[in-house]
């Protein structure tokens, strides 16, 4: 889901029959938050639950006889929802059928749902950086200047700009103050040889004073492939931000490395 959709957002969830269907019966499907705590505890990740107030969900559906699809409707309202991601987790916990049991591992599904802001459009007045390769890729606009053979960004190379705090970094200057932030990256387009590993996001209002934000791994292995971030929320808005990059495929950036990206789009409100 995005800001610029409409306000609710209709998903299905198929249930499937995987045989001739010779009877009509119901189902029922529910809402079970142990799901999500189990997935985050074997995952060691943080999803949250989608808020109850924020969907409505249809439980009980029925087949048809004949009928091997049935569908459970869930209306997602972005207005109860701050951006970020979500989790819905599903599990089928009756049929009024005796003669079907239910597998557990079949039974269970967790819908992700996503609500990010609205792309930020790039242009160069609003980029700066530290170590720009003036030789290497298009420089900035090779940031938005789309994917293709030498249309990347590349920092300077051969032990060029160490910086042990920021390493080579990129600041966006950001045509309004905003509070929630994505990102989307590419590797350069031939390669991943200088594709970054992890990046540090620091804020700002002033440009001079930097506040470290979110740490971000990533693991891209081939050109031209696509990296997408999670939606981050800061506490306070914010109309600067500094992407700086620390490790990359081709080493430590702050100790004389550096890395390089094929393309970028931004999304904040």
């Amino acid at each position: 889901m995005s800001k610029s959709g409409p306000d609710q957002v209709k998903l299905d969830l198929s249930v499937i029959i995987p045989l001739a269907n010779k009877w009509e019966f119901e189902y029922t499907v529910k809402a079970d938050k142990d799901l999500l705590d189990a997935y985050n505890a074997e995952h060691h990740t943080s999803f949250q639950m989608l808020p109850a107030d924020a969907y409505t969900l249809t439980e009980t559906n029925r087949f048809g006889l004949g009928e091997k699809v049935a569908n459970n409707s869930i209306v997602v309202d972005k207005t109860k929802l701050d951006m970020g991601e979500y989790v819905l987790p599903l599990r089928l916990t009756n049929c009024t059928q005796p003669y079907f049991q239910i597998e557990e591992e079949k039974s269970v599904c967790l819908f992700s749902i996503i609500y990010t802001p609205a792309e930020i459009p790039l242009s160069l007045d609003m980029l700066s950086s530290n170590a720009t390769h003036a030789n290497d890729g298009t420089g900035l606009p090779g940031l938005f200047d789309g994917r293709g053979s030498g249309k990347h960004w590349h920092s300077n190379w051969a032990g060029q700009v160490v910086d042990p705090v920021y390493g080579h970094y990129i600041d966006f200057k950001l045509p309004n103050p905003i509070q929630f932030f994505a990102f989307d990256l590419w590797s350069r387009f031939e390669n991943a040889n200088g594709a970054p590993t992890k990046i540090v996001l620091y804020t700002s209002n002033d440009r001079s004073t930097w506040k470290e934000w979110q740490t971000v791994s990533m693991k891209l292995s081939g050109g031209d492939e696509e990296y997408n971030s999670s939606v981050f929320k800061s506490e306070t808005p914010f109309q600067y931000l500094r992407f700086s990059g620390v490790e990359s495929n081709a080493g430590n950036v702050t100790t004389g490395s550096y890395w390089n990206c094929g393309e970028m789009k931004i999304y904040g409100e």
